[in-house]
């Protein structure tokens, strides 16, 4: 059994490491954060990702940078104990 404390203390260190990883690279992540009723279901978690323009944002959706931060993130949430069903889709496809 998960607790919502034991969530956070994962996804803050899985938040944590990818942007380690992404450091230096263009565009730049300025800001970053997280929410959702995790202790009720692993899958409403939400993380977001701040750049520091709507063009940057433009650039990393573009490039696919946002798409390796999303891998990064989930490799990252699960390596540190996240439930891995979490990412696997529901009957809905969800």
């Amino acid at each position: 059994m998960f607790t919502a404390f034991r969530l956070n203390r994962i996804i803050k260190k899985a938040i944590k490491q990818t942007v380690s990883e992404f450091e230096g690279k263009y565009p730049e992540i300025i800001f970053h954060t997280f929410y959702g009723s995790v202790d009720i279901s692993p899958r409403n978690l939400t993380v977001w990702y701040i750049f520091k323009s709507d063009s940057d944002l433009a650039t990393a959706t573009e490039s696919g940078f946002c798409d390796k931060i999303k891998e990064m993130t989930v490799a990252k949430l699960v390596t540190s104990g996240y439930p891995e069903e979490a990412f696997v889709p529901d009957e809905k496809g969800k």
